[in-house]
């Protein structure tokens, strides 16, 4: 492709090689450096992204073909998968599968690769762990993040379902806590694991509008100071009813605020939501607003899997135990060199194959992935969740 070829003869800038050294260059259990050029890089995530193929094919030109436009897109920089799948491809893996030539890779080459994946192997960036309303669902919710971001994924969470603060416990007679102080418990593990990781962690923290706690939940990331701020949290209110909503706005209505395993129950004016909501927004950047019900109407798997949070950037609402792997088009090189306003342009074409192979690795990514939990898998094939953009 030509637009391909000539970002393929540009190399990164050095800012850029320092980022790659900082964090994607493989390194052996020492500390050196296994890869030292952005070549090597593109050519390891291409051939082991492109093994997944043997699933679908035993024809080993067929195989070279998907990891050459893989590799072409990658070197080019002019699509790039996210980051866990560039800094986990390959990674344990025999170095020489990946230092062979395309030309001599063989079909047994591709199957030892896809074989030899382990658990360091995690290529999604986008994770949705469900919890319960007990101490045990949610230190396995702990945990089950820590597994996701100790590799390089990002978690988000409906707190929803906790009951808010204040409300009995009947096992022990005590009061509960509430989802907020169950926020520092999760952040301060995704600061624990950043230590370790390749990558600062990421989380989303979602509860209802309607929850009792949703004061303290838009409060929680108000006052920062540098301690005790949720940094490893984005937050967002789910708007599960937003024409039921807008109508209390217009109306200047009530809104009840309760929850099915809690006795407290409240009554506020929208409008004191809402402008709480805009006020924390403008002064820290959170809380966003999610409108989930809305999404579930247009989704086509609501009945079986309704989607519950999103990731921690918010773009890809998931069901619980979903996953996603992200790509992007870098369509500023393509606008410099491309007539893509003309619907007739052979550029057009062009732009039309990037995305089909993008597309098509990215669903590869599915396929070659190690999940972390085998819950994730089962969701992840079944429904096979990815973004390009």
């Amino acid at each position: 492709m030509r637009v391909l070829n000539k970002w393929i003869q540009k190399e990164p800038s050095k800012n850029a090689i320092t980022i790659l050294k900082d964090r994607y260059f493989l390194k052996d259990g020492e500390g050196n450096y296994l890869e030292s050029t952005w070549d090597e890089v593109a050519k390891r995530i291409a051939r082991h992204v492109a093994a997944a193929e043997v699933n679908y094919t035993n024809d080993v030109e067929e195989i070279k073909n998907a990891e050459e436009h893989f590799y072409q897109l990658i070197k080019s920089r002019i699509f790039l998968p996210n980051s866990p799948t560039i800094f986990n491809a390959g990674k344990t893996m025999d170095r020489q599968l990946f230092k062979k030539d395309i030309e001599e890779t063989t079909l047994e080459d591709y199957k030892t690769i896809f074989d030899s994946r382990t658990k360091h192997n995690m290529l999604s960036a986008c994770f949705v762990i469900p919890m319960d309303d007990s101490m045990n669902a949610i230190f396995d919710a702990v945990k089950n993040a820590a597994l996701i971001m100790k590799y390089g994924g990002g978690v988000g969470y409906d707190f929803s379902v906790l009951r808010p603060k204040g409300s009995s416990i009947a096992g022990t007679g005590g009061k509960s806590s509430g989802p907020i102080s169950f926020m520092h418990v999760f952040n301060t593990a995704a600061s624990t694991i950043e230590q370790g990781g390749a990558r600062r962690a990421a989380q989303m923290a979602v509860l209802r509008y309607d929850h009792p706690d949703v004061f303290d939940f838009i409060n929680s990331k108000k006052d920062n100071k540098g301690n005790n701020v949720l940094n490893y949290f984005n937050i967002s209110v789910n708007i599960d009813n937003p024409k039921e909503f807008k109508k209390m706005l217009e109306e200047d209505g009530d809104l009840t605020l309760e929850h099915p395993a809690s006795s407290i129950r409240k009554t506020i004016k929208a409008n004191d939501l809402m402008n709480k909501m805009v006020e924390n927004a403008w002064k820290t950047g959170d809380p966003g607003m999610l409108f989930l019900g809305r999404h579930n109407q247009y989704y086509a798997m609501s009945e079986h899997t309704p989607v519950t949070a999103t990731n921690p950037c918010g773009e890809e609402p998931l069901p619980p135990f979903g996953s996603c792997n992200l790509g992007s088009i870098d369509v500023a090189k393509l606008v410099e060199d491309m007539d893509l306003g003309n619907p007739n342009s052979d550029d057009i074409s062009e732009f039309q194959e990037i995305i089909y192979w993008a597309v098509r690795f990215l669903d590869d990514v599915i396929e070659s992935n190690i999940y972390p939990l085998k819950e994730i898998e089962e969701i992840s094939k079944k429904q096979r969740f990815i973004g390009l953009g």
